[in-house]
């Protein structure tokens, strides 16, 4: 009826004439009707909460997808789950229910647990299958990476010494999280060595891990700096033979004064030794008995040797080039000269050189200027100044 009036209207419009132009022109402006709004789809959320039932503080909370390449944020931000509390969220449904929730323990341990997000979830952390082994490095070598899983496992799983190694000739306590398995092969990874691989029942009572040979005798010996310039790299290998093997300083130096304790297993007692300073400057030792050498000190290329025979301890000695200003580092080290004992020390520079001793009790003695290219040894006693 509405639309019939308003055409006769229109058709009206010529003869009724501009004056009711202005009546007609809202009706013809007005839009058609909206139709109603969509509503926005629910977003939908699941519950899951989180139980610390272990004795330790929970550090962080991961969610992943298993098996990702990236780490997600921590749930837990800033924050930490201590024994007893409980971590609450509502999460937002993922396009994949599976995920992977990874618990990172304050003792550096973690264990991980496989969700579906599709429903509410409850998790609780215990100390049930918490494991601790003795892990015992009897090699030469740094021990960088440990890994466990079961007898035939296509995967290895997390590194368990985490950012810890284990030095050559040395033991750490490994705590295992979560781990259910009691038969595992157990695969060290070393610092230039190869591979060793073993099998170990970590359910057993006190279990220990062991890679190397106890039974070979374990040779050690202090190696000292005793040159003005940074130790860059120390090399090891048999009398004579021809495979250095790895730095055994790895990722440290050694500067002035500053000793390393040597530690090998070895069936005879005497090696080769090689030092290679941060100048490039290379010192070999040929031959050198650990089990008679119980510090070995890495010189400057002038050298003499000092045979004391004063009733009291030579606490310090000083030796430097005559044109020198600075008497520079102790040549003795941390260890001071007894009565009737020998021990070699060096310095850079030409032959004229300074000589100046420390006794225990303060007192001091000093040879100035003396040709030490003709002074092969120097006996350290009353008057030896004079000479």
């Amino acid at each position: 009826m509405r639309l019939y009036l308003l055409a006769a209207l229109l058709l009206a419009a010529p003869i009724l004439g501009p004056a009711l132009a202005p009546a007609l022109a809202p009706a013809l402006a007005q839009a058609p009707p909206k139709p109603a709004p969509t509503p926005a789809p629910t977003e939908q959320r699941q519950p899951l909460a989180v139980r610390n039932g272990t004795a330790g503080v929970l550090q962080a909370l991961y969610l992943n997808l298993p098996d990702a390449p990236r780490q997600g944020p921590d749930l837990l931000g800033t924050g930490v789950l201590r024994p007893g509390e409980t971590y609450r969220a509502s999460l937002r449904r993922p396009p994949e229910c599976r995920m992977e929730l990874r618990a990172a323990f304050e003792d550096g341990t973690e264990e991980r647990r496989v969700l579906d997000l599709c429903r509410p979830q409850s998790i609780e952390f215990t100390d049930e299958n918490l494991r601790e082994i003795e892990l015992a490095n009897e090699t030469d070598f740094e021990l960088r990476e440990l890994y466990l899983a079961p007898p035939g496992a296509t995967a290895r799983g997390p590194d368990r010494l985490g950012s810890a190694t284990v030095p050559a000739l040395d033991a750490l306590r490994v705590r295992l999280r979560g781990f259910a398995p009691c038969e595992v092969e157990a695969v060290a990874l070393f610092r230039a060595a190869p591979t060793q691989t073993r099998r170990l029942d970590v359910c057993a009572p006190d279990p220990r891990l062991v890679f190397g040979d106890a039974a070979v005798p374990a040779r050690e010996a202090s190696l000292r700096n005793g040159t003005a310039g940074v130790l860059r790299e120390l090399y090891l290998r048999d009398v004579g033979g021809r495979d250095w093997g790895a730095d055994r300083l790895g990722a440290a130096v050694l500067e002035p004064g500053q000793a390393f304790l040597l530690r090998t297993r070895r069936a005879g007692c005497r090696v080769d030794i090689r030092a290679v300073f941060a100048t490039g400057r290379e010192e070999l030792r040929d031959g050198v008995d650990l089990c008679a050498s119980p510090e070995l000190v890495f010189l400057p290329g002038r050298r003499t040797a000092l045979l004391s025979q004063y009733a009291r301890p030579v606490r310090e000695a000083y030796l430097s080039a005559a044109e020198e200003g600075d008497w520079g580092p102790n040549v003795l080290g941390p260890r001071p000269l007894a009565r009737g004992e020998r021990r070699e020390v060096g310095m850079e520079g030409g032959c004229q050189a300074d000589l100046r001793i420390v006794f225990d009790n303060g007192g001091a003695e000093e040879l100035r200027g003396f040709d030490l290219c003709a002074r092969p040894e120097i006996v350290l006693r009353p008057g030896w100044v004079a000479e």
